[in-house]
């Protein structure tokens, strides 16, 4: 916890970080982006909290078994303890939220009365299907120009999710997305497959196999059934939502589309949306 200098009682905001066991200060490749917000807000008057992720740092518990559904369970009791401080009005406490903290954020407020504000940054305003889809076709466009690749190469991204969404176990799993990578291998140009890489026998295997994973995998699996949009329809709090437009993981025009058309139907007075 950061706190301003001077009398209080102040404002105050929990921050949420993204996918994947990360610190207090979110660290990645050598930056501390949480650190960097923590220390601009509390200087601006904000207390700030930050907290290691299950599993990382002083924070105990196991993250592998844990869904977002989890951490939005976490952030709830993160925001009762700033509001037992006493530092804190309790009256203007508040949530940032980046990637799948952008997801929590409105998963919390849309459940709380006692929250002021949310500020969604790079999250997300369609279902996690689209999204993941959209975020495979922009890291591949970045390392090639052929639409034409980048086009059937969506069409499987999808395949292979509707084949995780509707298996019933791993076997079926597994059998599910052979079929479909199969299929997709059959129907589309050799050119496109070699392209994608998918030509090779033993590539096939390990792709069969990550995707295999991906249906093992209880948070990912979670992941994939949530849609943004009922959660940002309830809330009645504050929201600022800013997305970058040259972000690969969360692309910025179609999640803000999303999460505006949302937030028109919610009961928030003042919200804005920013690319």
């Amino acid at each position: 916890i950061t706190i301003p200098q001077g009398k209080g009682p102040f404002p105050a905001v929990l921050l949420i970080t993204g996918s994947g066991q990360q610190n207090r200060d979110e660290e990645l490749f050598g930056h501390k982006p949480f650190a960097v917000i923590a220390d601009y807000l509390t200087r601006k008057g904000y207390i700030v909290m930050r907290v290691d992720d299950r599993g990382v740092g002083q924070t105990t518990g196991d993250a592998l078994d844990a869904t977002t559904a989890d951490f939005a369970k976490d952030v709830n009791v993160g925001v009762d303890y700033l509001r037992s401080r006493k530092e804190v009005n309790k009256r203007k406490v508040g949530l940032m939220g980046h990637s799948e903290g952008g997801i929590i954020a409105p998963m919390v407020a849309s459940e709380r009365k006692d929250i002021d504000f949310i500020v969604l940054l790079a999250g997300a305003g369609v279902k996690m299907p689209q999204l993941m889809e959209e975020q495979s076709a922009a890291i591949l466009e970045g390392t090639t120009a052929d639409q034409d690749v980048v086009k059937q190469y969506r069409q499987l991204y999808r395949s292979m999710e509707d084949a995780i969404l509707k298996a019933s176990d791993s076997d079926d799993a597994r059998n599910r997305i052979t079929l479909t990578l199969d299929a997709w291998v059959k129907k589309t140009p050799a050119s496109i497959v070699e392209k994608v890489g998918l030509n090779k026998e033993n590539v096939q295997q390990e792709y069969i196999k990550t995707f295999t994973g991906k249906y093992t995998n209880k948070w990912f699996h979670y992941l994939l059934t949530i849609d943004p949009k009922p959660y940002l329809e309830k809330l009645s709090c504050k929201v600022l939502a800013i997305n970058g437009s040259k972000d690969v993981q969360v692309v910025a025009k179609t999640n803000l589309a999303g999460i505006k058309q949302a937030l028109a139907k919610s009961k928030s007075k003042a919200y804005e949306v920013k690319e």
